[in-house]
C-alpha cells in the first residue's frame, strides 16, 4: 500500500503504523509485531511514520462514519416501524426522540476528540440505536404483559 508522497521502509514499519493508529498504545503494537517498544518509539518520532499513523487513522475514522451511517439508517427504519405501529403511546415516542438525540450529540463529541488509537474488543462494544431502540421496545412488551389482567 503506497500512498502519494511516502514511501514504505518495510512492511512492519506499515503495519506498526496501522497497529498503533487502531490501538494507540506502543506496548500492543510491539506485542502484536514481535518487536522492541523502544524501535516503536523511535519511529513514532519520525514525521513519516506520523504521518501514515494518520493515513491509518482517517481511514479508520472512514469506517466509523460508514458504520454510523448504516446504523443510523437501519435504527430509523426500526424507529418509524415502531411509530407508525400504534403500539407505543407519545411517552414512548419522545423517549425514542430523547435517545436519538443523545445518541448524535454523543457521536458528534466523540467524532470531534479524534483520539490517536480506538478501543478494539471487548472495550469498543457501544450499544447501538437499534440496541436502544430495541431495548426500549422490549421493556414496553415486559410493562404490557405486567400491565394484563
Amino acid at each position: 500500500m503506497e500512498k502519494k508522497g511516502l514511501r514504505v521502509k518495510s512492511k512492519k514499519y506499515l503495519e506498526a503504523a496501522r497497529i498503533y493508529a487502531e490501538t494507540g498504545s506502543i506496548r500492543e503494537t510491539a506485542r502484536r509485531l514481535g518487536i522492541s517498544e523502544s524501535t516503536l518509539y523511535l519511529w513514532r518520532q519520525e514525521e513519516e511514520f506520523q504521518q501514515w499513523v494518520n493515513y491509518f487513522n482517517g481511514l479508520i475514522l472512514n469506517e466509523i462514519k460508514q458504520g454510523i451511517i448504516s446504523a443510523t439508517r437501519e435504527a430509523i427504519q426500526k424507529l418509524n416501524q415502531l411509530l407508525h405501529s400504534k403500539e407505543i403511546g407519545t411517552d414512548e415516542a419522545i423517549h425514542i426522540a430523547r435517545l436519538l438525540l443523545e445518541y448524535y450529540e454523543r457521536i458528534l463529541e466523540e467524532s470531534q476528540k479524534q483520539p490517536m488509537g480506538f478501543a478494539v474488543g471487548e472495550e469498543a462494544k457501544q450499544p447501538t440505536l437499534v440496541d436502544l431502540i430495541s431495548q426500549l421496545q422490549e421493556e414496553k412488551e415486559r410493562k404490557d404483559e405486567e400491565n394484563k389482567p
